[in-house]
């Protein structure tokens, strides 16, 4: 569960990083082998494909839905917000069609990395090889194709960040 409040500085200086997750610890009985949960995600950092790729409550954790969050975790870092701050079924909405609010307000390199990463389709989504491709300096290819878009979005608010799909909304 790659999300902000998940980072820990590992030494006072503050220079190493490490990722944990506390959310779904449980204490278990002696003789238990393990511990079985529905809970996999954090809506806002959530990849697109957890939302579609559910049977029978469990959904299955793929790298590609790692790098997704991380680029989720990188535009809310960056911005010092939360990328959506809506109901789920909007926000599931937003990512399937490829808008994140406030991408194109990033610098170009970081616009990048984040598109890169958030990419909707998890066969062309960034992993290790892109990424460190981008911090030599590179240039990979960002895919930003949606299979579910179906019109060009516009901003309507900037102050409030309101985008719509077409002249009716």
């Amino acid at each position: 569960d790659i999300k902000p409040a998940n980072l820990f500085f590992r030494d006072k200086e503050q220079t190493q990083v490490v990722l944990a997750d506390f959310g779904i610890s449980s204490l278990m009985k002696k003789g238990d082998a393990n511990l079985r949960t529905t809970q996999a995600r954090t809506p806002i950092y959530a990849a697109p494909e957890m939302y579609n790729d559910v049977i029978d409550g469990e959904v299955e954790i793929t790298p590609a839905a790692d790098y997704y969050s991380l680029g989720m975790t990188l535009l809310a870092i960056w911005t010092g917000a939360k990328p959506l701050n809506t109901n789920e079924r909007n926000m599931m909405k937003r990512k399937s069609e490829g808008r994140l609010p406030g991408i194109q307000d990033l610098p170009e390199r970081v616009r990048m990395v984040v598109q890169g990463l958030t990419a909707v389709n998890p066969e062309s989504r960034w992993a290790y090889q892109e990424v460190e491709k981008w911090f030599e300096g590179e240039t990979p290819k960002v895919d930003i194709a949606s299979p579910w878009l179906r019109y060009k979005s516009f901003v309507v608010d900037p102050e409030r960040n309101l985008v719509a799909d077409n002249v009716h909304e």
